[in-house]
């Protein structure tokens, strides 16, 4: 695949060398001098994820059972938020699932990151394996029903980029699918409407991580307190950008890099610290490279050459599973309208709404090579039909200097 291994082979050079000129990966484990060297190992593993993943074809016979291979495993994150209630014998669960919540658990007030993912990889998963006609239209209402259930489940999290994720995946399939000319867009936007009317009015009582995951609503009629603390994490991030853009001159040529010395570790970990020594709370995010912005993570921690090669790898990522999706294998075609559609909806949250480098490009590799894989590792094109050339027909009475009659060729056109 020189299409996607060019721009990823730029990646690489371009993370190993901002790397090396901020002063190494820097593993602390390892007795460096320098934090963040699991962010490099992060970015590095992904792209040897991806390799590993396109190494060799799904056979099509088993494409469903890989793709709930790659999904499902991510409905163990929940354990991920039980930490605290876990009893000492099942502590051994948290080496391979680092707990995400270690204080105390309350329903609807504690975030749980990990429902969170959970519920966003049985969704992809319903969407790959059914699409969204086989949910709403296959007369099995059991399956929209544990459709809309994850979709519910999700919002626990109180991550309102989640459901903002959830609402552009679903509509770039929806239309993708062709869903936009059948009966399913009346219901569609009747049960939307229906929704809001029944849930709106009762929205105060819902749970409160429920309520912050449609804080970005403005007419939603959320807790005054809730959505006050949503805005208030808005401003914190909007601070930060004002503080980091102008850096971007700075680094624009080399990155600023992943890498943290021991200081500005030690300040960056101790809210106090960092606001007392720099008088914002948010300069400890900033040091460690953690924007809660996408470009901003590509321009200030590895320049322009990495925004220009991140910008060449999705625009070659788009293409390879815009191609799947037109011209792929019927069987395929609702996973790969998935994967299109996941891959979409992740860069505009990327570039508009929330974003971080090191963390996306593991799942834009992802999807990508799953798709890949599925579909034999070249890109798919419109197949066309190679037709011998026809011999010429000439005439069985040629008169001596004269030229025979043109010949009679017969053209195809493509499939």
């Amino acid at each position: 695949m020189p299409e996607i291994n060019r721009p990823l082979l730029a990646l690489l050079v371009i993370i190993i060398i901002t790397a090396e000129a901020q002063g190494g990966i820097g593993l602390r484990i390892t007795g460096g001098d320098m934090y963040g060297g699991k962010r490099y190992l992060i970015l590095i593993g992904s792209i040897m994820g991806y390799y590993a993943l396109t190494g060799r074809r799904i056979p099509p016979e088993k494409a469903y059972l890989y793709v709930g291979l790659f999904f499902l495993p991510g409905l163990f994150s929940f354990l991920q938020d039980w930490y605290s209630l876990s009893g000492p014998i099942s502590r051994y669960l948290f080496l391979f699932f680092p707990p995400t919540v270690m204080g105390t658990v309350e329903i609807g007030v504690t975030r749980f990151g990990g429902l969170n993912i959970g519920a966003s990889m049985a969704f992809g998963y319903m969407l790959a394996r059914y699409g969204i006609a086989g949910i709403f239209l296959s007369g099995r209402p059991w399956r929209a029903f544990w459709f809309v259930f994850f979709c519910v489940v999700g919002l626990l999290g109180g991550y309102r980029s989640s459901l903002m994720t959830v609402i552009a995946t679903f509509t770039i399939q929806f239309f993708l699918e062709g869903m936009h000319k059948t009966k399913l867009l009346p219901l569609i936007g009747f049960i939307a409407i229906s929704a809001m009317l029944i849930c709106f009015p009762a929205m105060q009582f819902l749970p409160s991580t429920i309520q912050r995951s449609f804080a970005f609503i403005p007419f939603a009629p959320i807790d005054p307190a809730i959505r006050m603390s949503a805005e208030d994490s808005s401003d914190w991030r909007i601070r930060m950008w004002h503080a980091a853009i102008p850096e971007i001159p700075k680094y624009l040529l080399l990155g600023k890099g992943l890498g943290m010395s021991a200081q500005d570790f030690a300040i960056a970990t101790d809210k106090n610290m960092s606001q007392g020594a720099m008088g914002e709370d948010w300069w400890g995010a900033l040091a460690a490279g953690d924007f809660h912005n996408g470009p901003l993570s590509v321009l200030v921690t590895f320049g322009v050459w990495g925004m220009l090669a991140f910008l060449w790898f999705l625009y070659a990522g788009t293409k390879i599973l815009y191609n799947n999706y037109r011209y792929g294998e019927p069987h395929l075609k609702t996973i790969n309208t998935c994967l299109l559609s996941l891959f979409v909806a992740r860069v505009i949250m990327f570039f508009f709404v929330f974003g971080g480098f090191y963390s996306d490009l593991q799942v834009f590799l992802g999807w990508l090579g799953l798709s890949i894989c599925l579909n034999g590792g070249a890109v798919r094109t419109p197949q066309t039909v190679a037709v011998p050339a026809a011999k010429p027909v000439t005439s069985p009475i040629c008169c001596r200097g004269q030229n025979p009659p043109l010949a009679v060729n017969h053209f195809h056109g493509e499939a």
